[in-house]
């Protein structure tokens, strides 16, 4: 039978092993806390090193009146960046220097929103236009920018299509105008060819195309109208044929639409549109 100082030893010994076992399973739970918070702040310098050399190495920088930052990124380093809680708005390429066309993308709040700019701020060719429809010459010159700016780019082609005469002008539209870019010429030269035939008929049609280094997409908006020659308006395009063109269903010509008309019964405003249905899918647009 065990004596009492042998039941203390024991109690003492037990007391003693369970404290070590309890001090130890504390001290690894310590060390794995004490760990993972280590590692987080390494992770938080790491992420703060990573911000600081993409502002760093962007080309520009700029703090608008609402405090956001906006940089020259990359879409991927835009991603990254706006993953980690950055407010950061993407720079994007218009390719034209036609100031119609700028107007037409800045009716949108979205572009009035958005860092972008155009042919003439940034250096780059002009590429052939060598596709036989509107879809594949806009995506031409997409591409033809992207890779020239490294700017996700939004490039677009615009025809009309005279049906009588087989989608006369059709992507030609801009080119028989000349280097001269004599629009007046153009009209005259199309109602001469339409002259002899009862239908007027006519298609403005816009393919719109983005290309950045992740994706490419391509969109076309159509109108179908009338051509009316000479133009009944006082509101003549010396830079189209706007003023000659008579949507069904409005009873005016392209020319003497409102900003807001424009945006719902134009062909590049439907081009628009649907791109935005697009970059809003892509989490492009918030």
């Amino acid at each position: 039978m065990p004596s009492k100082d042998d039941n203390k030893r024991k109690n003492h010994s037990f007391s003693i092993s369970s404290k070590k076992f309890f001090s130890e399973n504390t001290r690894k739970t310590f060390d794995s806390t004490f760990c993972d918070r280590i590692e987080n702040i390494k992770d938080a310098q790491r992420e703060k090193s990573v911000a600081e050399r993409l502002i760093a190495s962007a080309l520009k920088t700029k703090v608008p009146s609402n405090g956001t930052v906006v940089l020259n990124l990359s879409l991927r380093q835009s991603k990254n960046l706006s993953s980690k809680g950055k407010k950061i708005i993407m720079k994007i390429l218009l390719g034209t220097t036609n100031n119609k066309k700028i107007q037409d993308f800045t009716s949108y709040d979205f572009f009035r929103q958005q860092t972008f700019v155009t042919l003439c701020d940034v250096e780059t060719t002009e590429p052939e236009e060598t596709e036989e429809d509107l879809k594949g010459n806009a995506l031409l010159k997409a591409r033809h920018y992207f890779q020239q700016t490294g700017l996700p780019t939004l490039s677009d082609d615009t025809g009309f299509f005279i049906h009588a005469l087989g989608g006369f002008p059709g992507v030609h539209s801009a080119r028989i105008a000349g280097v001269s870019r004599d629009f007046q010429k153009a009209k005259l030269l199309v109602a001469e060819k339409l002259e002899s035939y009862r239908d007027k008929s006519a298609t403005f049609s816009t393919a719109l195309a983005y290309v950045d280094e992740e994706r490419q997409y391509v969109v076309q908006g159509d109108v179908v109208g009338d051509f009316i020659f000479p133009p009944r308006t006082e509101k003549i395009d010396n830079d189209g044929y706007r003023d000659v063109f008579w949507p069904h269903g409005l009873h005016k010509p392209f020319s003497e639409l409102s900003r807001e008309e424009w945006e719902w019964n134009s062909s590049r405003g439907r081009a628009i549109q649907q791109w935005l249905n697009f970059a809003k899918s892509e989490g492009l647009v918030v």
